[in-house]
C-alpha cells in the first residue's frame, strides 16, 4: 500500500493510541488494523433509529443495497397547481447520531418525467420531528396554457376562449405511498470558523460566477 503524505500524517497522529491499545510487542501490523476497521464499517452498518408518526407512514427503502439514498414516501394526497410550493409529509422521523447529517434530494426519474420539483433539504442530527419534502410544481405546460389564454384575451377582448384552451390545468398529483424524494445520510466533520485578515492564494482566486465557462 502506498500512502500519501496526508495519510502518513493522519496515521502518525493515532499511532500512539494504537500502540497503547495493542502494546509494543504485538505483531499486528498497523495498516492491517486500519483495514480491519474499514471492513468493520462495511460489515456492521451504522444503525439509524426511525419512528413512524402515523399508521400509514411507509418505511424508507432502498431498491438496491448499493444505492446511496433511501426512498421517501408521501403520506398524504396533495394536488399542486402550477407555481405552488408545498411541504409534503412523510411522517417519518429519524434519530441521527452526532456527526451525521441527512440530505433530502430529488429523485431523478420523477424530475425527468413530471413537473414536480423537489427542493434540496437538510435534516440535522438534533431534529426529531417528521421529515417534510418541499415540492414545487414547475410544469411548463401549465404556463403555456396561461400564456395562450392571455394572448386570446388580448386579441379578442374576452376570456370565452379560455375554456377551450384550458383543457390541461398542469396540476401535479402526489398520492400517499408515492416515492417523492431520497434521503442520503452522510458523516460531517467538526468545524470551527476562524476569522483571519488574509486568505491563502489559490489558482482560482476571486474569480466567481461563470469564470470557468457557462
Amino acid at each position: 500500500m502506498t500512502l500519501s503524505n496526508a495519510d502518513k500524517l493522519r496515521f502518525a497522529e493515532v499511532e500512539d493510541r494504537i500502540t497503547r491499545e495493542f502494546g509494543d510487542g504485538d505483531t499486528m501490523d498497523f495498516l492491517e488494523y486500519l483495514k480491519q476497521q474499514e471492513e468493520t464499517k462495511l460489515t456492521h452498518p451504522l444503525k439509524i433509529n426511525f419512528k413512524k408518526l402515523s399508521p400509514t407512514a411507509i418505511t424508507p427503502t432502498k431498491a438496491h443495497t448499493t444505492d446511496a439514498g433511501f426512498d421517501l414516501y408521501a403520506d398524504e394526497n396533495v394536488n399542486l397547481k402550477y407555481g405552488d410550493t408545498l411541504t409534503i409529509k412523510t411522517n417519518i422521523a429519524i434519530e441521527l447520531p452526532e456527526g451525521h447529517v441527512a440530505d433530502v434530494r430529488p429523485r431523478s426519474g420523477l424530475t425527468l418525467n413530471t413537473g414536480l420539483r423537489v427542493h434540496y433539504g437538510t435534516v440535522d442530527a438534533g431534529y426529531r420531528d417528521g421529515i417534510g419534502i418541499i415540492c414545487e410544481n414547475g410544469n411548463h405546460a401549465a404556463m403555456t396554457v396561461d400564456v395562450m389564454n392571455q394572448l386570446m384575451y388580448e386579441i379578442t377582448g374576452d376570456m370565452s376562449h379560455a375554456n377551450k384552451i384550458d383543457e390541461y390545468d398542469g396540476i401535479v398529483e402526489v398520492r400517499r405511498g408515492q416515492k417523492i424524494a431520497q434521503l442520503v445520510i452522510l458523516p460531517i466533520p467538526k468545524i470551527e470558523l476562524q476569522e483571519v485578515t488574509e486568505l491563502s492564494d489559490s489558482d482560482r482566486g476571486v474569480n466567481g460566477f461563470g469564470s470557468t465557462g457557462v
